[in-house]
């Protein structure tokens, strides 16, 4: 069964969701379908399986003697960014369906948010950090995708947006966008990610949080 899941994850990764059926994968695993049937009823159930195998091993990171609702929040963030980048079907599936693997939603929902808590965070605060952070990262990784950016960049298929693309435009009907044809590579830069998220992180107000946090201890 775990050469079946690791095999659907990979076709997942490296290609759209689409591509993942069980023909495919059959194929991939060189068995017949029947066989994948026989530990699988449906490509629903693999994909629950795939989720399974990547978030379900999720691990927040450990709260550490300096830490503050901010840090922590960013110290995740930069974790979720990691595993999806690293596994973009997950960031596909998360899109697409309602999350109902057990294991995952303990690991990367119940943990963070248990985690948040921990850190000094309000139950209404940890909501909406979990809700900010999952957003963005979710949207930044599919952003990043298509441009060749990361892990994409080696992937065959995946053309590198430049500022070559930006000053082919034509600055008669782009002006704006042919000016800033240095700048805008850079937007699926993880620069970019790092920067937004501590911009978040100020932005609902978690540093006010840590030093209130501070003030009633």
């Amino acid at each position: 069964m775990a050469v079946i899941v690791a095999t659907a994850t990979a076709i997942a990764d490296r290609e759209e969701l689409s591509a993942l059926t069980m023909r495919r994968l059959s194929q991939e695993l060189g068995v017949s379908t029947m066989t994948v049937y026989g530990y699988f009823a449906n490509k629903d159930a693999i994909l629950d399986a795939v989720m399974d195998s990547i978030m379900g091993d999720f691990v927040v990171p450990r709260l550490q003697a300096q830490s503050t609702p901010r840090s922590i929040f960013i110290d995740t963030a930069h974790s979720v960014y990691a595993l999806l980048h690293e596994h973009p079907s997950v960031a596909r599936l998360l899109t697409m369906r309602v999350n109902r693997s057990r294991s995952a939603v303990h690991a990367a929902f119940e943990n963070v948010l248990a985690r948040f808590v921990e850190a000094g965070m309000t139950e209404t605060a940890a909501v909406q950090a979990y809700g900010a952070m999952m957003q963005y990262t979710i949207g930044f990784v599919l952003y990043q995708i298509p441009r060749g950016h990361g892990r994409f960049a080696a992937e065959t298929g995946r053309d590198v947006v430049g500022s070559e693309y930006y000053q082919a435009l034509g600055a008669d009907e782009f002006p704006v966008m042919t000016a800033m044809a240095d700048i805008l590579p850079s937007l699926p830069e993880r620069a970019l990610y790092d920067a937004v998220i501590t911009a978040l992180a100020d932005g609902l107000g978690l540093g006010f949080a840590a030093d209130a946090a501070q003030r009633a201890s």
